[in-house]
């Protein structure tokens, strides 16, 4: 299993998309188990 976690603060809206991208890219490139991604956020 691997673990994934992103720390995002993100007041103007920029960066979030990134880290969506990167998301899609690990989902669909992992061919053993699933990621299981972690959010920490501040707002």
């Amino acid at each position: 299993m691997i673990h994934v976690c992103f720390g995002l603060h993100d007041a103007t809206g920029h960066y979030s998309k990134f880290m969506g991208t990167t998301m899609l890219s690990l989902f669909e490139n992992c061919n053993t188990t699933p990621p299981v991604n972690h959010g920490a956020h501040s707002a």
